[in-house]
């Protein structure tokens, strides 16, 4: 019969054979570590000038592009870091030139079939480097997973998209940006910001898209709709974002809406901003009321804006002086005479004209 004590270090002995065990398992993982890493800066060394002309667009005989084509496989996937890490920096023609280095070596078939792992981490990765070889033959593909169970998933196969810059998955990407089924309520399935960036990486070909958003009954995606028309500069987008703007019940894209007819509208909008300008009505939509009637700059708009100079709330009669300011001449104007006056007026005018006049002579306000 084995004693307490025997036992005792019988568990001490076994203990110690592990740690052993360990400690030479961890110093064998980086020696092979640091062999690997000498072999791939080996054949970098070697090779990276053929890279470099390539992703400079100077391989214009295309000699360098063929010398990495023809590279063994151990050879490649030495390569294949700075390859992938090249492509994330450039654009045009030696992007295009990659990517095809990409698929010459069945990268990208690889990735299309990862797209279909277990591992969210997986499908994550493989629509990145999908989406920075800008592989157009993965649209489809990707569109899948922009209602993948994934959020990150969903996040990278949405920018990935917008790499490729085709116009046809814009429909798709402004209803992942909906309520998705099995989302908790208010979690769209894409951020607003992640759809806006994908679809502002398509271009003008998404407008037509972003214009028809205006009429969907979700929230999200006419909030993403307003951000796209009003940074992309959609003139497409002004008669229905009118329309919106009528409707719209969520303040947030009310005031995208008003910085959209403040950047692309006309005097005809002055009435419709105007009528936000009333007292009752919440602070930071009179603010971007005041915001887009100065950029409408026109004269009715600037006689919108002057009674407001002595407005109670003083963060109100600030941003009309500050709108009043940016029109130019109409706007000092009516400031000049503001301070001819007394009481609030008369200091917010004072204000807004001597940081207009440290912003002319350079100096920050």
């Amino acid at each position: 019969m084995i004693s307490s004590t025997g036992l005792l270090v019988a568990s001490l002995t076994a203990l110690a054979a592990v740690a052993v065990l360990l400690v030479a398992l961890t110093v064998q993982a980086r020696a092979l570590r640091r062999r690997r890493e000498r072999a791939l800066a080996s054949v970098q060394g070697r090779r990276r000038h053929l890279v470099l002309e390539v992703a400079s667009g100077e391989d214009e005989d295309r000699a360098a592009w063929r010398e990495l084509a023809e590279l063994s496989r151990r050879e490649w996937r030495g390569m294949r870091p700075a390859v992938i890490g090249l492509l994330a920096k450039v654009r045009g023609r030696p992007a295009t030139e990659l990517g095809a280095l990409l698929s010459a070596y069945g990268e990208l078939d690889a990735a299309r079939a990862r797209l279909n792992s277990r591992w969210a981490g997986r499908r994550a990765r493989a629509a990145y480097l999908l989406g920075l070889a800008r592989d157009v033959r993965s649209r489809d593909h990707l569109a899948a997973l922009l209602t993948d169970r994934s959020g990150d998933v969903r996040f990278v196969a949405a920018r990935a998209l917008g790499q490729l810059g085709d116009p046809a998955v814009a429909p798709a990407l402004l209803a992942a940006s909906a309520q998705l089924p099995g989302l908790r309520p208010g979690h769209p399935g894409l951020p607003a910001w992640v759809a806006a960036e994908a679809l502002l990486g398509i271009g003008a070909g998404a407008q037509d898209a972003v214009a028809e958003a205006f009429g969907s009954k979700d929230a999200h995606v006419r909030a993403v709709a307003a951000q796209v028309a009003r940074f992309g500069s959609y003139p497409v987008s002004l008669t229905p974002a009118r329309v919106c703007i009528l409707f719209e019940p969520e303040i947030g894209t009310k005031e995208t809406l008003m910085g959209l007819l403040g950047a692309l509208g006309d005097a005809s909008d002055v009435p419709v901003l105007a009528a936000y300008l009333h007292p009752l009505v919440p602070a930071r939509l009179r603010r971007a009321a005041i915001a887009a009637l100065g950029a409408i700059g026109t004269p009715e708009a600037a006689g919108r804006l002057a009674p407001l100079l002595d407005d109670d709330d003083r963060s109100v009669a600030t941003a009309a002086g500050q709108a009043l300011t940016a029109m130019g001449v109409r706007g000092q104007d009516l400031l000049d005479a503001a301070m001819a006056g007394a009481g609030a007026a008369r200091r917010v005018a004072a204000a807004c004209l001597h940081l207009a006049r440290l912003r002319a002579e350079g100096v920050p306000a």
